[in-house]
């Protein structure tokens, strides 16, 4: 199935090449833990996880067509 891949700040060092449009090819049945590792993404890397504009956490399954984007989290005062 198709996803979709995008990340922000630091993180796009892991996406950097992928297509513009961010897509990948994945299992049926993948996690975004699946995803995250694919792409050699460290588990010790802080980082916040939105499918489709939604918090989600790493276990969630992810459905063809979805969106999976990720960066660091937002710090400041």
């Amino acid at each position: 199935m198709i996803v979709y891949v995008k990340s922000h700040g630091f993180p796009q060092k892991y996406t950097g090449h992928l297509p513009d449009t961010g897509e990948l090819m994945v299992p049926e049945g993948s996690t975004v833990k699946h995803i995250l590792h694919r792409l050699k993404v460290p588990d010790t890397v802080r980082k916040v996880i939105f499918v489709n504009g939604r918090h989600k956490p790493p276990d969630h399954i992810l459905n063809p067509e979805d969106i999976l984007v990720f960066f660091p989290p937002l710090e400041g005062g």
